[in-house]
């Protein structure tokens, strides 16, 4: 497979006495993991181009169980968890997938600050290809419209 996007995710608990758990896996896997289990998913991310502009929408899931330790879970594609800040990056693949942020004791009260990026390494090529080829036309172009006026004048001069 190519590997044409790279998703990093990145987080840290704000409470300095637990662990994070940042956790990628197949969403069927997630929700039978969180079965009976409360917790929040974020349904919508609103964001602009000012930090003021960002919103999350979440859904409340309502349950009584307390999940294993995630850590313990043979599912996960990837995952990080640890103290300080954990970093989880991975190729994007095609499904349904699901990303996992609590803490590493399974506890509840999650308070973690995260973010997440992609990458796609090959768009910088791709940007500069577009740039010489629009150097290269423009090139083109200027010579062109100054043998247009060359030749213009030349007939212009004939003609008289």
């Amino acid at each position: 497979p190519h590997n044409f996007t790279n998703v990093k995710l990145t987080g840290s608990n704000n409470d300095p006495s637990k662990e994070v758990f940042i956790g990628l896996a197949k969403d069927s896997d997630v929700k039978a993991y969180l079965a009976g289990v409360e917790y929040d998913e974020i349904t919508e991310l609103h964001y602009g181009p000012f930090q003021t502009d960002f919103r999350v929408d979440y859904r409340r899931h309502t349950g009584e169980s307390t999940p294993a330790q995630p850590a313990s879970q043979t599912f996960w594609k990837e995952s990080a968890h640890g103290a300080g800040i954990q970093v989880l990056k991975t190729p994007l693949e095609t499904g349904i997938w699901s990303v996992v942020v609590m803490n590493a004791d399974a506890s509840a009260g999650v308070d973690v600050d995260g973010s997440f990026g992609i990458s796609v390494p090959f768009v910088f090529r791709i940007g500069l290809g577009l740039l010489l080829g629009g150097i290269f036309a423009m090139l083109i172009a200027t010579g062109m419209v100054v043998l247009g006026v060359v030749m213009t004048d030349r007939s212009a001069i004939k003609a008289t």
